[in-house]
């Protein structure tokens, strides 16, 4: 999630996407995030996904096509927080 949140602060500035990579890899690495969360079992998986679902919609629909208004930096920061803060913690 931090990778994630650094690669898209990079790639977002002024309210449009600024480095096409970046932005590609920011919505690379939630899509690999997702994919390692539907193997996970045990407590708190289903917030889990369900965060991350929510984090994804922060792109448009045939991501990771570039959108003219994209999310701001803060709404991916915090839907990473959301998402840290559902996994489990270790004892």
């Amino acid at each position: 999630m931090e990778t994630a949140v650094e690669e898209y602060t990079i790639a977002v500035s002024d309210g449009s996407v600024t480095d096409v990579g970046e932005y590609q890899d920011a919505w690379g690495f939630v899509v690999v995030a997702r994919e390692l969360a539907a193997n996970m079992t045990g407590p708190r998986t289903d917030s889990v996904r369900a965060e991350l679902d929510a984090m994804m919609e922060s792109w448009p629909d045939g991501a990771p096509i570039i959108p003219d208004e994209p999310a701001p930096v803060g709404q991916i920061s915090a839907s990473a927080s959301r998402v840290a803060l559902a996994l489990p913690q270790p004892n």
